[in-house]
């Protein structure tokens, strides 16, 4: 009898410790599962790319230095730029800190394969700001964006890199950030780069989309440091890796020169890619909203969609 209970006891516990076994192995597992997906979704170089689970909607109307934006950047003195030939405007005025930069090239109905090379000089040997700016329509894709100018003694060069036969029409519009005496500048205010939900993108080669919906016909693209330099890849794809715009963005201060710009998107299935070439420790702060050239106060009936939340705690 006592053998019996011996032996009954032995096999109770031989159970006991394989179901424990059992279960600290399925617990293991789990463990490892997820600490899989949550390396992977913690550092967005080891995936493609992080997208917004939401397309971003348009329709609701832009804000007042938008849809100044929109109103100023074509109304500079037209000139036009041979394929391959360099044209120059020194900033002579102290007071200019903003400059709007408008390229279109003509051709055919949707206009010829657009490419240029934009640079800010201030002083010999210094180059603060340098873009290089790609559009495969520049009439049906209008190449539009901003410069900082925060210190006197500059100039602009613009640069056609395509071919002879491509040339385009470059439009510069100098403005001030707030109203001058004596003088009749345009005023773009300083809110501009107002970021109302801006996410925070590492280097070393980190990328972001934001999808868009078909009623997006124009997005605009903010872009900013805390003082760090800023490098940067923008692209505007549309279909499987095609893209329609490229922009190559350098500047030693992306808190003094930020980046501004807008897209135009017409079509369905558009997505744009930020990528941050630059080293690890030299992050940005990016968003991007659709953009309206009108003021559309909001119905009470309809409600502005919500922003997606945060993905992963890069963009915290």
């Amino acid at each position: 009898m006592k053998f019996s209970t011996k032996l009954l006891a032995l096999a109770v516990s031989s159970f006991v410790l394989e179901t424990s076994a059992f279960t600290v192995l399925n617990t293991n597992n789990a463990v490892s599962s997820t600490m899989i997906q949550s390396t992977m979704f913690n550092n967005p170089n080891d995936v493609s790319g992080q997208t917004s689970d939401v397309l971003y909607k348009g329709g609701y109307g832009g804000r007042p230095e938008d849809v100044q934006f929109g109103k100023l950047i074509d109304s500079g003195e037209a000139t036009q730029v041979q394929g391959g030939a360099l044209r120059t405007w020194p900033i002579k005025d102290p007071r200019v800190d903003r400059v709007l930069i408008s390229l279109i090239s003509g051709g055919p109905s949707e206009g010829n394969p657009c490419k240029a090379e934009v640079t800010v000089t201030q002083g010999p040997g210094n180059t603060p700001l340098t873009c290089n700016v790609y559009s495969g329509k520049g009439s049906y894709r209008k190449i539009r964006f901003l410069v900082e100018n925060p210190f006197p003694h500059s100039s602009v060069f613009v640069r056609n890199t395509n071919s002879v036969e491509y040339p385009f029409t470059c439009r510069i519009q100098p403005c001030v950030s707030e109203p001058q005496p004596n003088t009749d500048m345009p005023v773009l205010p300083p809110s501009l780069y107002d970021m109302k939900n801006p996410r925070l993108l590492q280097g070393s080669g980190s990328v972001v989309n934001y999808p868009l919906d078909g009623s997006v016909d124009m997005a605009k693209v903010s872009i900013r440091t805390d003082g760090r330099p800023m490098e940067l890849m923008i692209e505007l794809i549309q279909g499987p890796n095609a893209p329609k715009y490229t922009f190559n963005l350098y500047t030693q201060n992306g808190l003094e020169r930020p980046f501004y710009a807008i897209l135009e998107t017409p079509g369905a299935g558009n997505m744009i890619r930020i990528k941050n070439v630059h080293k690890r420790e030299m992050p940005c702060y990016v968003e991007v909203e659709p953009f309206e050239d009108e003021i559309v106060p909001p119905s009470p009936a309809y409600k502005r969609m919500e922003k997606p939340k945060p993905i992963s705690p890069w963009n915290y």
